[in-house]
């Protein structure tokens, strides 16, 4: 490789080296605003009620974590809590 050559790598590695600090700072607010403002709910229930939730979500076309949102947010709205 010529110097110039060598050059031109060095910048093209130093321009991806700041893009992926741009992007990892990025990330990293998001992970702290989430880390603030959610939270996760979870239950234990049997893998046979899991696969057959997990089936019927399929079905209608939404994830296991979406619907239970859903429901969450359903109870939430009319359920008066």
């Amino acid at each position: 490789m010529t110097n110039e050559e060598l050059e031109l790598y060095r910048r093209e590695l130093e321009r991806l080296n700041e893009k992926h600090e741009r992007e990892y700072r990025r990330a990293m607010r998001k992970y702290e605003w989430d880390r603030r403002h959610y939270r996760t709910l979870s239950c234990r229930v049997p893998v046979e009620t899991a696969q057959r939730f997990a089936k019927l979500c399929f079905r209608y076309g939404k994830t296991p974590y979406r619907a239970l949102k859903d429901a969450v947010e359903d109870a939430l709205r009319y359920g008066g809590v």
